[in-house]
């Protein structure tokens, strides 16, 4: 810098420039908050209704944001409220941005509303919603699935005889895709498993390798060693 002061100087100016610091330190804030939301949604266990949820709340808020920031409340844009003073911080500017990424939260992800397993699920509950008000009733006083509420895999649990409805609206859900991750998953697999050094791969131990490189079970190799019975020399 000291070499080519005249190169340095524009962006050393921007340095002393209070509006562009508060362009700055808002744009770090909710970036960090886009990628805590990019974050949330990633991942292999992750299925449509859990990534809908990440995203409906963080609409939600956005809208919590903007109407703090009307009233100058900056609790959760901790690097704005560090450059701000009373004098030099006028909300309207950041309430800006924050609706223009809300509008574009709600027009890329308008096809949420229009999924055909909210309408499978809306069509369950409104022919047999006595049933499954009985099952919601009966499902929240369980005190065994109370316990595993928070397992990722509770609907395993619940009893196909007892929650038929509420069993069939759950892996109507589970078994959407929330994002093309499990598909990227599987190629990359397939395609270490599936090298050029092993040419007489066939189809079949294919599908085998594949199904074993992806799978979350992991075998009790101690329990099916105990069970093979060992040859015996004659």
């Amino acid at each position: 810098m000291q070499s080519n002061p005249e190169k340095f100087s524009k962006h050393i100016e921007k340095l002393s420039d209070s509006s562009w610091l508060l362009d700055l330190a808002f744009l770090a804030d909710i970036t960090e908050k886009l990628n805590i939301l990019y974050l949330d949604l990633q991942g292999k266990c992750k299925d449509l209704a859990q990534m809908m949820g990440s995203v409906k709340a963080f609409k939600a808020k956005l809208t919590l944001w903007m109407s703090e920031m009307r009233s100058k409340s900056l609790v959760h844009f901790p690097n704005l409220e560090k450059m701000t003073n009373d004098g030099n911080f006028e909300p309207s500017r950041f309430t800006g941005h924050l609706k223009k990424l809300l509008n574009q939260f709600e027009m890329r992800f308008q096809d949420f509303r229009k999924t055909e397993t909210a309408t499978a699920i809306a069509r369950i509950i409104a022919s047999e919603v006595e049933n499954l008000e009985l099952e919601i009733v009966d499902l929240k006083n369980d005190i065994i699935l109370q316990a595993h509420a928070t397992d990722i895999d509770f609907w395993k649990l619940v009893e196909k005889d007892r929650f038929p409805l509420l069993r069939s609206v759950a892996y109507k859900i589970k078994s959407c895709f929330g994002s093309t991750y499990p598909c990227e998953s599987l190629f990359s697999t397939m395609n270490i498993i599936k090298s050029k050094n092993r040419s007489r791969l066939t189809d079949s131990h294919l599908k085998s390798c594949l199904r074993a490189g992806t799978s979350a079970y992991v075998p009790n190799i101690q329990v099916l060693v105990e069970e093979i019975q060992c040859q015996k020399s004659h």
